[in-house]
C-alpha cells in the first residue's frame, strides 16, 4: 500500500524528497522584491503592536522572506521555472498596468489580464507558482 501523506522532513526537497543540493526558496521572488523596495532596509510586522515591533529583515535575502521547506537544485531548475517565469511576466503586467494608469485592463478582477484568462496555461503557471 502507497502512502499519500507523509510526514514533512526539512532535510528533504519538498517536491521530490531528495536530500541533497537543496537550495532556499523565496517566499516571495528575490527580482520582485528587490524591483519593489531596492535596496532599503525591509522591516517584517505590524506598526501598531507595541509589544511586537517590526523585526529588521536587513535585505530581499534575508531569511525572513524564505520558506523553512528546501527545494533540491533540479527541482528549482525544472519543475518550478514555468512558475516563475509566469509569476515575473505577471508582476511586470501588474507594474505597467499601474505605471500606464491602464486599469481598463483590470476592471474584472486583477487575475483578468488577457495574458493570463481564466485556465490559460499562464494563469495555471502562475496559480503553481503561489501553490
Amino acid at each position: 500500500m502507497s502512502m499519500l501523506l507523509r510526514r514533512f522532513d526539512l532535510n528533504k526537497c519538498c517536491l521530490c524528497g531528495d536530500s541533497g543540493n537543496l537550495t532556499g526558496e523565496h517566499k516571495i521572488k528575490l527580482s520582485a522584491l528587490r524591483d519593489e523596495f531596492g535596496n532599503v532596509p525591509l522591516y517584517i510586522g505590524g506598526w501598531d503592536d507595541p509589544d511586537n515591533p517590526p523585526k529588521l529583515a536587513q535585505s530581499p535575502k534575508s531569511k525572513f522572506f524564505h520558506f523553512a521547506g528546501k527545494i533540491c537544485k533540479e527541482c528549482n531548475g525544472t519543475k518550478t521555472q514555468k512558475a516563475d517565469r509566469s509569476f515575473h511576466e505577471y508582476h511586470k503586467a501588474v507594474k505597467d498596468s499601474i505605471q500606464n494608469e491602464r486599469s481598463d485592463r483590470w476592471e474584472n478582477g486583477i487575475f483578468k489580464h488577457p495574458d493570463f484568462s481564466e485556465h490559460s496555461e499562464k494563469s495555471d503557471w502562475l496559480f503553481r507558482y503561489f501553490a
